[in-house]
């Protein structure tokens, strides 16, 4: 599980770049971030963190929506290790 911080009043919340080169999941059902943004851009709820479990391994690409600073997470399956 991962927590994003999110600002809704400064409309800062986390929208998955699809169209990111480094996205591996091409299956990715980005759905419940898109309904995120749904909430804080046409019902202007109060959101100030947002938490997401991915269920399959691969790396995803997201950017902040008002500041397009992005972040990059990579999730393992649990046969993996991560390197140190």
């Amino acid at each position: 599980m991962i927590f994003f911080n999110v600002e809704s009043q400064l409309r800062q919340y986390p929208r998955y770049f699809k169209d990111s080169i480094l996205n591996t999941n091409q299956n990715f059902d980005y759905g419940p971030f898109e309904e995120l943004e749904r909430l804080i851009m046409v019902q202007n709820v109060t959101v100030q963190s947002y938490s997401y479990i991915f269920k399959e391994h691969g790396i995803y690409v997201f950017e902040n929506a008002a500041s397009g600073t992005v972040t990059i997470i990579g999730v393992v399956s649990e046969a993996q290790t991560c390197a140190n």
